[in-house]
Order: C-alpha cells, then sequence, then structure tokens
C-alpha cells in the first residue's frame, strides 16, 4: 500500500479510504464496531474520536493510526495539554503519598529502572497479546495500562529532576517532607 499524505481532518481521511474500498458506513461499522451513527458524525468533522476508536477504525480499514492523524500536530496539540495535566496530577499523587523525596541520583536510577520495568511487562503483556490475535478487549486494556505506567515512569523522572534541582541549588541529600 503506497502511502499517502493524511488529511487535515481525521473524518476525512476515514471518509476517503472508506470510500477507496466501496464501503459503506455500515460496512465500516461493522467491521471496525463503531456505530454508523458514529462514524457518520466522524466523517462529517462534527466528533473527535478517542485514540481507542482511531485504532479501531484504522485496523477495520487496513491503515496505520498514523495514516488518519493530520499532518502539523493539531491532534496531537489538543491532548498534550492533558496529557501535562494527568502528569502534574501524577506527581502531586506521589508527593501527598511519600512527601517530597529526595534521593542521591543512584536511588532516583534505581526507581526509574524499576518503573520502566513495569511499563516494559505491560508492553511485552500487550504485545503477546496482538501477536496471538486474542481478545482486543484484553489488548486495549493492557495498552491503557502501559499508558498508566508510562505517566508513572514521567513523573518519577519529573521528580528526580526537581530533586537534582534542589540538590544544585545548594540542598543536601536524604529524605525531606
Amino acid at each position: 500500500m503506497s502511502r499517502q499524505q493524511p488529511p487535515d481532518d481525521i473524518g476525512i481521511a476515514i471518509r476517503r479510504y472508506r470510500q477507496q474500498r466501496g464501503w459503506s458506513l455500515s460496512e465500516l461499522a461493522r467491521r471496525s464496531g463503531v456505530s454508523k451513527s458514529y462514524i457518520h458524525e466522524i466523517e462529517r468533522c462534527r466528533s473527535q474520536p478517542t485514540i481507542a476508536i482511531i485504532d479501531s477504525l484504522a485496523a477495520a480499514l487496513g491503515v496505520c493510526v498514523s495514516d488518519l492523524l493530520p499532518r502539523g500536530g493539531n491532534y496531537i496539540a489538543l491532548p498534550f495539554s492533558g496529557v501535562l495535566t494527568e502528569l502534574a496530577a501524577e506527581r502531586r499523587y506521589q508527593d501527598q503519598r511519600w512527601g517530597v523525596q529526595n534521593h542521591r541520583p543512584e536511588i532516583w536510577l534505581t526507581i526509574l529502572g524499576e518503573e520502566v520495568g513495569e511499563a516494559n511487562r505491560e508492553t511485552l503483556q500487550a504485545w503477546s497479546i496482538a501477536a496471538s490475535g486474542s481478545d482486543r478487549r484484553r489488548w486495549l486494556m493492557h495498552l491503557q495500562q502501559l499508558r498508566q505506567e508510562l505517566l508513572q515512569v514521567a513523573a518519577v523522572a519529573v521528580a528526580a529532576v526537581e530533586s537534582l534541582d534542589r540538590n544544585e541549588l545548594g540542598g543536601t541529600y536524604g529524605e525531606i517532607s
């Protein structure tokens, strides 16, 4: 399949790929598990689908998710601020749970390594489910868990940087609250 430049809107791309295959809205709905009315709203640019819906539609159409996303980051930039909000919430949760941490760099690397290991485990489980062709819902569940683990990795990395910055400004290593 030749790679085409994605259009400026996801709905336009979905409609284009659907029509190239000669499929009706009903056929795409049947193949993707997404309701016909919701696909219609997406194609008319009246609704922005979640990444899970985009993934289902891309799989049904036999294209990559990236083929449906617009160039220039317009779609990605909108949820990015949401990710930063989630990251900030995870940092607040960590500080509430454990207090402000002020570890030596080698301890931060150990903690970060543990978090990356947990994310790696979720990646392998999701890959295993995808490779076996088994339950798509289980696969999406593991992707959501992977997403949460990656947020925790990022939050620990931010905490480590904050700790290093505090110590660079004359602080000392050791637990502080």
